[in-house]
């Protein structure tokens, strides 16, 4: 697992033993080094970005072009808005690689590798994922 450190707090990317990235934890008060920062890589499926910006400062309308992607697997960001839960990292082979307390602020984005989830107390909780919906895209582990 490896960390990288932000101004003020962490955020981590966490690997596998085999080296396959498995996501990004950024810590609520996690503050950004520049005025937009991506905390995912630009090759990453989903990307995760910070904007810290003055007031009456704006962003030019603009609108994302179509363009084809290849996406091989669901990526999905998890906000926690309120509560605690403990988010658990598999990879290869379905191994435990990592667990981390999730709190009120805190996000996950979760790229590759198996996850699960536990609420600890009653939790506030937004996920979003790529689509369209596939109804069988998940694979079970058999822990």
């Amino acid at each position: 697992m490896m960390k990288k450190k932000g101004a003020g707090a962490e955020k981590e990317t966490i690997f596998d033993s085999c080296g396959n990235k498995l996501a990004y934890v950024v810590r609520r008060d996690f503050e950004g080094y520049s005025a937009i920062e991506f905390v995912s890589d630009p090759g990453d499926e989903m990307q995760l970005g910070w904007m810290r910006r003055p007031k009456d400062y704006k962003v030019k309308a603009h609108e994302h072009v179509e363009i084809d992607r290849v996406i091989r697997s669901t990526s999905e960001v998890l906000f926690v808005r309120s509560g605690r839960l403990r988010l658990k990292l598999y990879g290869a082979d379905d191994v435990l690689v990592s667990e981390h307390l999730l709190e009120n602020g805190d996000i996950a984005m979760l790229l590759g590798g198996g996850h699960a989830i536990e609420f600890l107390e009653e939790s506030d909780l937004i996920e979003v994922k790529q689509g369209p919906y596939v109804p069988d895209e998940k694979r079970f582990l058999d822990l």
